[in-house]
Parts: structure tokens; sequence; C-alpha cells
């Protein structure tokens, strides 16, 4: 019994300290493929007199829901994008025909890396 309750501690610290180091990987490799992709070109601003505003809340409420309407309605100024959390919110917003990405999703990259 003891030998069981060893190896089930040492597969949690093995899991979480695996998990750590695969953190700690992916952000110096996110950073260099997020450089590669600037230096290339994708996401170079065009000089223009627009604002490049990211929104992003768990859900679409509150504050930045708000905020995103009032300058959904000025084009003119800004240029607003959300950045969902899960997919409900993607939905919804694509259904409202405004422009919405899955923050962790490759086809967000170009617009947020213009703000």
């Amino acid at each position: 019994m003891a030998i069981k309750a060893y190896i089930t501690n040492i597969r949690k610290v093995y899991c979480h300290w695996s998990e750590i180091l695969l953190r700690l990987l992916l952000i110096p490799i996110q950073y260099i493929c997020l450089k590669i992709l600037y230096t290339l070109g994708v996401g170079k601003r065009k000089t223009t007199d627009k604002v490049v505003v990211g929104f992003s809340n768990l859900y679409y409420n509150g504050n930045p829901k708000a905020v995103f309407e009032y300058m959904l309605k000025y084009p003119e100024k800004y240029e607003v994008f959300w950045l969902a959390r899960n997919f409900s919110t993607i939905r919804k917003l694509r259904r409202e025909k405004k422009k919405v990405f899955f923050i962790n999703g490759f086809f967000g990259i170009p617009i947020f890396l213009k703000t």
C-alpha cells in the first residue's frame, strides 16, 4: 500500500513539473514566432488616423462590452475587435457581424500585432 501511494505521489510531482517546464518553453517559442511574423510584415500598420483597440473579457458583458459597442459606432475613428475566450461568445458576435477572434487562435495574430 505504501509503495502504491509513493508511486502516485511521484506521478503527481512529475506531471506538475512537466507542465511547468512546458509552459516555460512555450513562452520563448511563442515570442520567437511572433517576432518572425512581425519582421515578415504580418500585422504592420498602414498609416491611418484610426486607433486600433482590442477588447477581451471572459464573457461578452460589462464595461468592456459597453466601450466596445460605443467605439463600433465610430468606424472612421476606431478599428475595434473582440478577443473571445469561449466559442459561445464567438458565435454570438459573428451573428451580429462584429469583428471577433479566438484569443489563442492563429488568425487573430496579425490584428493583435497591429494594436
